[in-house]
């Protein structure tokens, strides 16, 4: 599973180099929607556990799924 915030920058990358405005528009609003998510799962988190505990599994989840994804081949079908 690739994370919301891979996601988010993947988002914010395709925005950024889209020359077709609805395009950009659309990409804007995928990133944003993405960046919500992330931000409301943190959030939910660290309610219900310890804020430290909860961004430093956080931080594991992230290192996990960068050498996931290092290992997997790049595709043009897919951005998460």
């Amino acid at each position: 599973m690739l994370s919301l915030k891979l996601a988010v920058e993947r988002f914010r990358q395709l925005h950024k180099n889209f020359t077709e405005p609805s395009l950009k528009r659309f990409y804007y609003k995928l990133m944003v929607s993405e960046a919500g998510h992330y931000k409301t799962f943190i959030e939910l988190a660290e309610k219900h556990k310890d804020p430290e505990s909860v961004r430093k599994r956080w931080k594991e989840i992230l290192k996990a799924e960068a050498e996931i994804m290092k290992s997997m081949p790049t595709r043009g079908d897919r951005i998460h």
